[in-house]
């Protein structure tokens, strides 16, 4: 549909889809003041993914992802390399490719080209025991230029005894893995499918990692030992009584953390939002496992499940729920001192909201 502008509606527009919508992600600089940039790129069911104006919904690209009979293939993870923050140069690693994660595969994309891409198999092959196996549920780019510029991907398949369910890469490995963070045999593994990787923004070799049926966060180092944890931040009640129903979600609770690399917050399904400073050393330190930090600030935000906390480049942190509560409008908003609560019932449209930075609800 059209965008408009409505005082009392925090959404200045939405884009319908005709099916569900599996990922997406804006493109690395775009903001309403540089119309050529103002796009993101979503997966939608059944359909090539979809390059689209932020700004009127309309169509600008399409990028094909085909399986061997000749089916579009939904990515379940989307992720730009860093160079889509540069001007594209006529050397082809210096490129802005667009990178999509679905099963034992990652499709990578010139974004400045559509059509099909060119493959990477993360496994040898469907027997073999080597490389990295299951749908690729997460993808992320370490922040730092140059020669060795590596990225992190994960599984929905859980980890085993002997491999981990988390593999580094670089652009120029062409599938072969470089390393795994958490091997489970080293005692420093989680066995539960990864949702989301994200790299610290001044400390590239910093990887946190979220996981389905956790309350946790988990951080590696990447310079040293990567078999083990080197922190968890819990954003659940740490052996509490309500320890048992903060592990028992199976939905894609994410975090994120802010541009100086200090600040890193999640919401969970019980409406909390937890907020922990990464350069606090004060965590507990534990016999059996990696140290455990707690929040540096908690306060509940809402009733339902807060599916998504985002530290934008500005001073609010912006949170969405993701269900409906009874006797609320579906489209409400609460202000709280430096935040912003919204909601979105449907999952087939795409809702742009300008007060939060440009932000993309789905």
């Amino acid at each position: 549909g059209e965008p408009q502008e409505n005082h009392n509606n925090p959404r200045s527009g939405l884009i319908e889809q005709a099916a569900p919508i599996l990922d997406y992600i804006w493109y690395p600089s775009a903001s309403p003041r540089n119309p050529a940039s103002y796009c993101f790129v979503a997966s939608v069911r059944e359909c090539p993914v979809k390059l689209i104006d932020a700004s009127d919904g309309r169509l600008r690209a399409s990028y094909k992802v085909v399986d061997h009979r000749e089916r579009q293939i939904a990515p379940h993870s989307l992720a730009f390399n860093l160079y889509a923050n540069k001007q594209l140069s006529a050397d082809w690693r210096n490129s802005s490719r667009l990178y999509c994660g679905f099963e034992d595969a990652i499709e990578v994309f010139d974004v400045v080209s559509p059509g099909e891409g060119s493959r990477l198999h993360t496994t040898p092959s469907k027997k073999s025991k080597d490389g990295l196996k299951g749908i690729i549920s997460s993808l992320a780019f370490a922040p730092s230029y140059g020669s060795d510029t590596y990225f992190a991907a994960g599984s929905l398949t859980p980890s085993s005894s002997y491999t981990s369910n988390i593999a580094l890469f670089t652009e120029d490995s062409n599938g072969t893995p470089i390393g795994y963070p958490g091997v489970d045999s080293a005692g420093g593994g989680v066995r539960a499918a990864v949702t989301q990787l994200q790299f610290n923004a001044t400390s590239p070799h910093i990887l946190y990692a979220s996981f389905r049926r956790h309350c946790c966060i988990y951080s590696w180092d990447l310079r040293g030992d990567i078999s083990t944890p080197l922190k968890v931040f819990r954003y659940g009640d740490a052996k509490g009584a309500t320890r048992a129903r903060d592990e028992m979600t199976n939905q894609k609770l994410r975090f994120d953390s802010d541009l100086s690399g200090r600040w890193l917050s999640s919401g969970d399904q019980n409406g909390d939002v937890s907020v922990f400073d990464v350069n606090d050393d004060s965590a507990e330190s534990s016999a059996t496992g990696p140290p455990e930090a707690k929040p540096t600030l908690r306060f509940h935000a809402h009733d339902g499940t807060l599916y998504r906390s985002n530290v934008p480049p500005i001073p609010v942190l912006s949170i969405l729920r993701c269900c409906r509560v009874r006797g609320v409008p579906p489209y409400a908003a609460t202000t709280a001192i430096g935040f912003r609560i919204k909601a979105l019932p449907s999952r087939r449209g795409i809702s742009l909201c300008r007060r939060c930075h440009g932000g993309i609800l789905v």
